[in-house]
């Protein structure tokens, strides 16, 4: 049974009265969500009661379905995860990790970098409008196995927005051939807004 828990920053804190716990009530997956393509990669979990915002909880921004707040290529955004913290050691951290990393062009290389057209060439299709294609520009910062489903953001004007959902990546995680690649959220809001009303 899943559960959904709000506010932990430890593993070993859980118990700590900031932490928020909830049954889920409903799974909201895409109704064209394809495994084998790995397109449409997005859920939404219905909490059974509502959470309580305080300065552990609180939302973040839903971006412009027009895309217009979106990262471009270059530009810096934040990762964040309990997947591992190695995939040769499959050691997950107790404190949840974050890190920085850029936006990388979906249809090139990063200089003989890690990029994103080592996809294209294990013939996977990426699309521009619905994924993001990002890592560390050194290699040494990436998303793991465990990080799936967690958030990339980026900050507009102050403000967090969540701009993408991990998806997947290379076995070796901060590989030096593969880039990761994210679900672009701004192509779901309207998907994201018909569910809520549900």
């Amino acid at each position: 049974m899943f559960k959904v828990v709000a506010g932990l920053l430890n593993l070993r804190q859980i118990n700590l009265p900031r932490v928020q716990q909830f049954a889920i009530e409903r799974i909201f997956r895409h109704e064209q969500y394809s495994p084998t393509a790995l397109v449409n990669d997005i859920a939404l979990l219905k909490l059974s009661t509502a959470a309580q915002i305080t300065e552990a909880v609180h939302p973040i921004c839903l971006p412009d379905p027009n895309g217009s707040q979106d990262p471009k290529v270059g530009q810096s955004v934040r990762i964040a995860g309990w997947g591992y913290t190695s995939s040769a050691t499959k050691q997950v951290a107790d404190q949840l990790q974050q890190a920085t990393i850029q936006v990388l062009d979906i249809n090139g290389d990063l200089h003989g970098g890690p990029g994103c057209n080592a996809w294209i060439r294990r013939g996977y299709t990426l699309n521009n409008a619905k994924q993001i294609c990002a890592m560390s520009r050194d290699t040494r910062a990436d998303s793991c196995q465990g990080d799936s489903g967690g958030p990339l953001i980026y900050d507009v004007k102050s403000h967090w927005y969540l701009e993408g959902i991990v998806s997947y990546g290379d076995a070796v995680c901060a590989s030096s051939t593969a880039a990761g690649v994210y679900t672009r959220v701004s192509a779901y809001v309207p998907w994201i807004q018909q569910k809520l009303l549900l």
